[in-house]
């Protein structure tokens, strides 16, 4: 649910490999192999092609899972169909509520906000949509 700027027109649809790697602020590198993560204090290994979401499947429950709309590994914020970086030591969930949960929450629907209204009057024109102490809004 993070912003990938004009990668696609939603949030809710996870990027492809060529676009992160032409979009994306952090640096991409795949996991090729296994590796071991921390994640809660419990180590987890990664195989290649697994996304955010699916490592940290290995340690909560699908209910607690649920709640969790972003991933932090080392320390920065990724998408959870993101595919977990190669390199990384320590991840942990970003739950919906705790204040950086509802943040992304707060991002991301200001985005599906300017997608409908695109869908509505396609010759809106959106820039901005940050999200703020009390909610969020886009101009």
């Amino acid at each position: 649910m993070l912003d990938v700027q004009g990668v696609r027109s939603s949030t809710l649809l996870a990027p492809t490999k060529k676009e992160l790697i032409g979009r994306h602020s952090l640096p991409i590198v795949f996991v090729r192999q296994g590796i071991m993560v921390q994640i809660q204090g419990q180590d987890v290994e990664v195989q290649a092609g697994q996304t955010c979401a699916d490592v940290l499947r290995a340690v909560l429950s699908g209910k607690k899972m649920k709640s969790v709309v972003a991933c932090e590994c080392d320390g920065a914020l990724i998408d959870l169909a993101r595919p977990a970086p190669a390199g990384t030591c320590v991840m942990e969930p970003v739950f919906l509520d705790s204040p950086q949960g509802l943040k992304v929450l707060r991002h991301s629907a200001a985005h599906v906000m300017a997608e409908a209204v695109k869908e509505l009057f396609p010759s809106a024109k959106v820039t901005i949509g940050p999200d703020i102490e009390s909610g969020f809004y886009y101009d």
